[in-house]
């Protein structure tokens, strides 16, 4: 039997640490349920949180809830409990929150509210820290919601976008705002924000049914995912209220828990729906549902938002979702640009491509390739190698920064080539960067690691632009 030097055998054990690690642990998820009859906050809503955590985490549990009750004068507030938030020690990063609007989400109550409402209320929970944690937005977000959630992720993702923030990926699932032809309260009638997608975000994809009322909709930029036929499902529970419409977030939280047979606490995937619900293009290794949905997210880091690919015969294309100012085809609608003031990276990468590792000789420049923006002020990107996704726990060694003008609503991309001799050797570092205007901080990570050592490194090979 051959020898395995010391050398590989770290090397192997690398590998497989890295893995077993997400290719994204390094954001913010949100995850807003629709109309609710019973003022009481979903169950699959929770679920959905903690599959995430169970699928891609290992468990660890970075939760958030928040909480949108009103007053007796109609007045909205936003409480942030429990905030079980704190990255200090976190080797993932990465933050899951849910938010329940319940109490005032059924517009035909008195106290029923607009999205355009919630969203407002939400937007400052977001953008400022809360119970002495750093901010939401200093991190990529991902916007999930469901029916009037749709329309509720739409409109916050907007108002993120008034402030100059981008929101790297939004996901309607069947989203349906309230109009006039909804049923409504004699007593007023409630008109939702429209679900669009605008100038601030980077990758969109929804998923709709039109098999029964509610039903979904295109919009418009975005990477339309149809369903003509979800049996089984919520059709299997007492009563099968609006089954149709409620299957599309089960079907989500279906290609975020990969199980044969699976169910987010309300009702279950066997056999007969993986079979039903995906086709042959949305199945990886023999699980259907596998290459759909979450796959696309940041946190599951496998999808390929450029893919010119349609997984639906005569659908839409994957990069119809993709932001055409980075070089994807999803068309935008405008914004006012009048408040904007966070900095962001929209994106990171690596010469020898966007997943994997790759070897480095420790000292060997390397050249980083980014896209921000600043709307307003100048702002400065710092580069890191950090052991893990966690901008947070002070395990990052410093490349060298860079500073730019104010780019205003452009998106600017260019390069930077990181001195690399205070590397560890024998390790693998994830490249992050650091976008600071002085007042506010964001952080992103790149999808591939390196690997340092003191042997040569491969040849640098651009792969996305």
């Amino acid at each position: 039997m051959r020898n395995i030097s010391f050398h590989h055998t770290v090397l192997f054990a690398l590998f497989a640490l890295l893995l077993s690690l997400p290719a994204h642990s390094d954001g913010v998820t949100i995850i807003a349920h629709g109309w609710n009859p019973n003022s009481e906050s979903p169950v699959w809503l929770s679920e959905m949180q903690t599959a995430i955590a169970e699928r891609y985490l290992g468990g660890e549990q970075n939760f958030g809830k928040i909480t949108i009750t009103s007053d007796f004068l109609g007045r909205l507030t936003a409480v942030c409990n429990p905030w079980n938030i704190d990255l200090a020690s976190s080797s993932t990063g990465e933050i899951i929150v849910t938010l329940d609007w319940s109490s005032v989400a059924n517009h035909l109550l008195p106290n029923g509210k607009s999205t355009q409402e919630i969203a407002a209320a939400v937007e400052s929970v977001i953008l400022n820290g809360q119970n002495g944690k750093k901010a939401l937005a200093e991190l990529p977000i991902h916007l999930i919601g469901h029916s009037r959630g749709g329309s509720l992720v739409c409109e916050l993702a907007r108002r993120l976008g008034e402030q100059g923030l981008v929101v790297d990926h939004l996901s309607p699932l069947d989203p349906h705002p309230l109009t006039a032809s909804d049923p409504q309260s004699s007593l007023r009638t409630i008109i939702d924000a429209p679900a669009l997608v605008y100038e601030n975000v980077v990758f969109a994809d929804a998923f709709s049914q039109f098999i029964s009322y509610p039903q979904g909709q295109q919009i418009p930029g975005a990477y339309n995912r149809y369903f003509a036929s979800l049996p089984g499902g919520y059709h299997n529970e007492s009563g099968g209220a609006f089954a149709d419409h409620r299957n599309v977030y089960l079907w989500y939280h279906g290609t975020i828990d990969l199980s044969e047979s699976t169910g987010n606490g309300e009702a279950e995937i066997g056999a007969q729906e993986r079979q039903s619900w995906w086709n042959e293009y949305e199945t990886e290794n023999g699980i259907r549902g596998a290459r759909s949905g979450f796959y696309y997210s940041r946190i599951n880091g496998k999808g390929n938002r450029l893919s010119a690919d349609r997984p639906v015969s005569e659908g839409d294309r994957i990069v119809d979702g993709y932001n055409q100012s980075v070089g994807g085809e999803g068309a935008r609608e405008s914004l006012a640009w009048s408040s904007a003031v966070w900095p962001n990276i929209v994106r990171l990468e690596m010469p020898r491509g966007d997943s994997g590792v790759h070897q480095i000789a420790v000292g060997t420049p390397l050249e980083i390739r980014y896209a921000l923006q600043d709307y307003d002020s100048e702002s400065t990107v710092s580069f890191y190698a950090d052991l893990d996704r966690n901008p947070y726990n002070d395990n990052a060694i410093p490349l060298g920064s860079q500073t730019h003008s104010a780019t205003g609503k452009n998106i600017l991309r260019t390069s930077f080539t990181c001195e690399t001799s205070t590397l560890t050797q024998d390790t693998i570092h994830y490249i992050a960067a650091k976008i600071t205007d002085t007042v506010r901080t964001r952080y992103f990570y790149t999808a591939a690691a390196i690997y340092s050592t003191s042997g040569p490194s491969g040849v640098a090979e651009w792969t996305l632009y």
